[in-house]
């Protein structure tokens, strides 16, 4: 798994260097100390090992995606920390993000999606997810008309469906579908909207962000540590 932040990283990669130390003296602490040392640290290690793998299994997985999308895992992780600081989910963020690395968007595009779809996820928190949406732009995508909880969003948004596939058609045609996505999203005011939020709850929003960075954090402490515990 690659690193999360140079920062972060080093801080993690010095304390996963310290374990390990405590780690191949394990067994030698348990003939010299009691249990009631011992067994707090040992604890303390299959702590972190056992509750961080669904995560780490996560991220392994959208590092696949990304790769075989052309990008990487460092690409996504601001995108990560974007969607899960206004919807505090992490697993169904990963899998938005994996649908929407599928739809082959561009750099530039992917990131003024991420603004709709972000801005889209707080303002229909009810009932439109993240995951579902992203769900339904790819399917969309793929078969050249609205479809799913996309397709929803644009109908709440004031867009009439048979209009907007129609553009749609005309415009995979032409292979300007992405432009024609882009354009559609930015007339929802969906991106003003995430900004908005974002401007106007700061300090919920970097408790969020701050609440994943330490998820990712203890991952990747988790995966240094983890040969300690097989051992």
């Amino acid at each position: 798994m690659k690193e999360f932040g140079s920062a972060s990283a080093t801080v993690i990669a010095n304390a996963g260097e310290n374990i390990q130390g405590v780690g191949d003296k394990i067994t030698g602490f348990g003939n010299t100390m009691t249990s009631h040392v011992t067994a707090p640290i040992a604890a303390g290690v299959v702590a972190v090992t056992e509750g961080t793998k669904e995560l780490r299994g996560d991220l392994a997985r959208l590092e696949v995606n990304a790769e075989q999308a052309g990008r990487s895992l460092d690409d996504m992780e601001g995108y990560m920390t974007q969607i899960v600081g206004v919807t505090g989910e992490v697993d169904s963020s990963i899998e938005g993000l994996s649908n929407l690395l599928a739809t082959g968007i561009s750099d530039d595009g992917f990131a003024q999606i991420m603004d709709n779809l972000s801005g889209a996820a707080i303002k229909f928190s009810d009932t439109l997810k993240f995951e579902g949406i992203a769900d339904g732009l790819q399917e969309t995508l793929a078969t050249g008309a609205a479809t799913g909880s996309f397709a929803e969003l644009l109908e709440r948004s004031g867009i009439v469906l048979d209009d907007f596939n129609e553009g749609l058609e005309k415009s995979i045609k032409n292979g300007t579908e992405e432009n024609y996505i882009l354009q559609t999203l930015s007339s929802t005011g969906l991106a003003d909207f995430y900004a908005a939020y974002r401007e106007g709850n700061p300090d919920l929003v970097a408790a969020s962000e701050a609440e994943y960075k330490l998820q990712t954090q203890l991952a990747e402490l988790g995966a240094l540590i983890a040969p300690i515990v097989a051992k």
